[in-house]
């Protein structure tokens, strides 16, 4: 697990989640969607009032480094432990992130 920082830029303004994240295992299409798993996370922001989502841009960051998230779909689901956040990228990132932790 690391720690890790998702924004997200949507209708709705500016929402976060930090945390302890890992890889949820993750189809293999391209774009190359993006998966993580989230433990001991915080949420900030509207965007977690809903299952299913529309994000203008957003970005990623991890271990000192930012990563752009272009126009894309999203999801998450939550279970008593952990929240999964899946986002199905409309094209491929210019740095794509890596989810080899």
């Amino acid at each position: 697990m690391a720690e890790l920082k998702i924004t997200l830029i949507n209708e709705d303004g500016e929402s976060t989640i930090s945390g302890k994240a890992h890889p949820a295992p993750t189809p293999r299409i391209l774009p190359t969607p993006y998966f993580m798993s989230f433990t001991e996370y915080k949420i900030e922001g509207k965007l977690w009032d809903k299952k299913e989502f529309h994000i203008k841009s957003g970005k990623i960051e991890f271990n000192g480094k930012e990563f752009d998230i272009p126009e894309s779909q999203g999801t998450w689901i939550k279970d008593n432990v952990e929240i999964i956040i899946r986002i199905f990228l409309s094209q491929q990132a210019n740095k794509p992130f890596s989810l080899d932790f």
